[in-house]
C-alpha cells in the first residue's frame, strides 16, 4: 500500500519536486495545489498530474496521507 501525496506550492521550488514525488515508487497518488489557476494548471499540465487543489483548505480536506508545503514565508 502507498501514500497519497499532494504538494502546496508549485512556484519555482517547490515544482522541482514533483517529479521526485511522481517517480517514488511508494507514492500511489500524486495531486498539486496553488492559489494561482494559472500556474497550477500550467504545473499540472507540465507534469501530468490530474488530481489538482485551489487551497489550502480544500487539499487539507482531501482523503490524501500528506501535504509537502512549499510556499514563500
Amino acid at each position: 500500500m502507498g501514500i497519497r501525496l499532494g504538494l502546496l506550492g508549485c512556484g519555482s521550488f517547490g515544482s522541482t519536486f514533483i517529479r521526485h514525488f511522481r517517480a517514488h515508487p511508494d507514492v500511489e497518488r500524486f495531486a498539486l495545489c496553488d492559489a494561482e489557476p494559472q500556474r497550477l494548471a500550467a504545473c499540472a499540465a507540465e507534469h501530468g498530474v490530474t488530481e489538482t487543489y485551489d487551497s489550502l483548505e480544500a487539499i487539507a480536506a482531501s482523503d490524501l496521507d500528506a501535504v509537502a508545503l512549499f510556499t514563500q514565508h
